[in-house]
């Protein structure tokens, strides 16, 4: 089931929050999970997720805190990072 980010609340009060997603969903799931979290929950300061896709993919992360970054906003975009192409 597809979840509008626009047809979802805001939550405001919650700033840590732990996900137990199934630990063989797909990556795909996973990303657009966060990107929901990220949208719905501006205070949100910490999220933990139990993901085996998600552990396989921070095995590819950069080293250095820079790159590290940029890597991690790209996987927010996650149609980008999962090279999917938008349909018009």
């Amino acid at each position: 089931m597809k979840v509008s980010i626009d047809s979802c609340y805001k939550v405001t009060t919650l700033e840590v929050v732990f996900v137990d997603i199934g630990g063989n969903r797909e990556l795909i799931h996973v990303l657009e999970l966060l990107q929901l979290l990220s949208a719905t929950m501006p205070n949100l300061g910490y999220v933990a997720v139990k993901s085996e896709a998600l552990a396989m993919e921070l095995q590819k992360a950069p080293v250095k805190l820079e790159d590290k970054v940029k890597w991690w906003e790209d996987c927010r975009n996650y149609r980008k990072f999962m090279n999917i192409e938008d349909k018009p």
